[in-house]
């Protein structure tokens, strides 16, 4: 019922903030600072996508057998990927700071990037770390989380808003296909 069977999202960097939105049927350039790149879906039960690779700190989490796989939510808040996987990359942010990193060190974090096809895109750490008020002072947390999907789903990472507010989204149902641009 929708106008060229396709909406998308853009999200504000701030939660809270006045701004974001949903298009229905289409896109809407404003939102868009260059072009889209689009990726044919895998499965369209699940905005799925063929990744080529994630990388976090300098490192390679592409597996040596089985697929990579990007599903793209909007009803997911952070990125969740492989526990294993996601246990060994929050390591990089130092003993017991798993969860919660200082605020003045969001500059100095490390870039997270999702590779499909031949394209990156890269989360800086402040696309990727969430503030959030508790009180009068301001905590800094990881947005990135464990969670095992079913087997059929080979390795599998959701990219949900930590990823969306960073990159205008298109879910381009007609065409089986999701594109993003910054």
């Amino acid at each position: 019922l929708v106008e060229g069977d396709s909406f998308s999202f853009y999200l504000t960097k701030v939660a809270g903030m006045n701004g974001s939105s949903m298009v229905l049927g289409g896109v809407n350039t404003n939102y868009a600072a260059g072009p889209f790149k689009y990726y044919n879906l895998k499965s369209k039960s699940y905005w799925l996508l063929d990744m080529a690779d994630v990388v976090f700190n300098g490192t390679s989490y592409k597996p040596t057998s089985g697929d990579l796989l990007g599903i793209i939510d909007t009803g997911t808040s952070v990125l969740a990927g492989p526990t294993k996987l996601v246990d060994i990359m929050l390591k990089a942010f130092g003993p017991g700071k798993e969860k919660q990193v200082d605020c003045a060190q969001i500059p100095t974090l490390p870039i997270l990037s999702f590779k499909f096809g031949g394209d990156v895109y890269n989360l800086k750490g402040e696309d990727y770390v969430l503030k959030v008020d508790e009180g009068s002072k301001t905590v800094c947390i990881i947005g990135l989380i464990g969670l095992d999907l079913p087997p059929s789903f080979g390795t599998a990472f959701i990219l949900g808003d930590t990823f969306i507010k960073t990159y205008y989204t298109h879910f381009d149902v007609a065409n089986a296909r999701v594109g993003f641009a910054v």
